[in-house]
C-alpha cells in the first residue's frame, strides 16, 4: 500500500523501495541509517573506553615532589666565588619532580632515581637567617636524586644518567649525600611519598663510593659551585637531613589525559545523535 501512494502521490512512477535504495554520493538511505547507528555504537564505546580507562589509571596521575636536603658545616667550598661551608652556614639543596619521572633500577644494586626536575641551592648563616649566597643548577650539571635501597643513602647527585646507560650511576654523592642505617625501616623508600631520613654525617664526595677526588665546578645561575675536598676519606659535613613532600594536587599524565579525550570525542558524537 504505502508502495503504490508513493508511486503515485509524487507522479514520478518511482517506487518506494526504490526511492529508499537510491544513491546519494554513492550511499543508499538504507546503508546511510546503518552507518548512524554504526556511528551511535562507537559514540558509547568511546565514551565508555575513555571514563573506564581513565578510572583504571588512577595510579598514572602523577604529583609534584619537592625533596630537600640539607647540611651543616665545616666544609671547604664556594659558590659563585663567594666562601660557604663555614661552622654556622646551612647548606640547603632542592629538587622539584614529579613522582611520574621516578625510575627504579636493580643493577648495580636495588634503588631509585629521578632526573628530570629543577634544582637549586641555598646557602644561610644560621644565626641571623640571611642568605650568603644561592643559585639554580644548569641542566649541563644533571643535578638528580637517588636512593640506595640495599646499603642505604640518599644523594643530591650529578652528571645523571638512566639507568642500563654508560653515564650510570654518575655522582650521587656530589655536591651531598645523606647516609641511611641499612636497618631502618623505610630503606626500600622509592622516592614516591613523604620522607624524612637524618644522619649526624652527611657527605660531599665527588668519586663515592671509592676515594673522594679534587670536586669539579657545578654551574649555577650564580657561578660555579664546588664542595667537598680531595682525599681518602669522605669530606664529611654535619646533620645532614633528606625530606621529601609530595603535593596533594595531582595532575593526570599525558596517557591519561589521551583516554579523557577519547571519552570526550564520544560524548561530542552523543550530542550530535538525531531523534529517532
Amino acid at each position: 500500500m504505502l508502495e503504490h501512494i508513493y508511486a503515485t502521490g509524487n507522479g514520478s512512477g518511482v517506487s518506494l523501495v526504490d526511492a529508499l535504495t537510491e544513491r546519494c554520493d554513492g550511499v543508499s538511505f538504507w546503508e546511510w541509517e546503518q552507518r548512524m547507528h554504526t556511528g551511535w555504537k562507537l559514540a558509547k564505546s568511546l565514551v565508555a573506553a575513555g571514563v573506564l580507562g581513565a578510572s583504571f589509571m588512577c595510579g598514572a596521575w602523577a604529583a609534584p615532589v619537592t625533596y630537600t636536603f640539607t647540611a651543616t658545616g665545616p666544609i671547604t667550598g664556594s659558590l659563585g666565588g663567594v666562601p660557604i661551608g663555614g661552622p654556622g652556614e646551612l647548606l640547603t639543596f632542592t629538587f622539584v619532580g614529579d613522582t611520574a619521572n621516578v625510575l627504579s633500577f636493580t643493577s648495580p644494586l636495588p634503588g631509585h632515581e629521578i632526573l628530570e626536575g629543577t634544582a637549586s641551592v641555598t646557602v644561610t648563616n644560621i644565626g641571623s637567617g640571611t642568605t650568603v649566597a644561592s643559585g639554580t643548577f644548569l641542566p649541563a650539571d644533571g643535578i638528580f636524586v637517588s636512593i640506595d635501597n640495599v646499603n642505604g643513602g640518599v644523594g643530591f647527585g650529578s652528571a645523571g644518567a638512566p639507568p642500563g646507560t654508560g653515564g650510570f650511576p654518575g655522582n650521587p654523592a656530589y655536591p651531598l649525600g645523606v647516609p641511611i642505617s641499612p636497618g631502618d625501616p623505610n630503606i626500600g623508600y622509592d622516592l614516591k611519598s613523604n620522607m624524612t631520613f637524618s644522619s649526624p654525617d652527611a657527605l660531599s664526595c665527588l668519586g663515592f663510593p671509592g676515594s673522594c677526588i679534587i670536586p669539579t665546578a657545578l654551574a649555577t645561575t650564580s657561578g660555579d659551585l664546588v664542595l667537598g675536598a680531595e682525599g681518602d676519606v669522605f669530606s664529611l659535613v654535619d646533620n645532614g637531613t633528606f625530606t621529601a613532600v609530595v603535593s596533594t594536587v595531582r595532575t593526570p599524565e599525558p596517557a591519561t589525559l589521551g583516554l579523557l579525550a577519547f571519552g570526550l570525542a564520544g560524548l561530542g558524537l552523543l550530542r550530535r545523535k538525531p531523534a529517532e
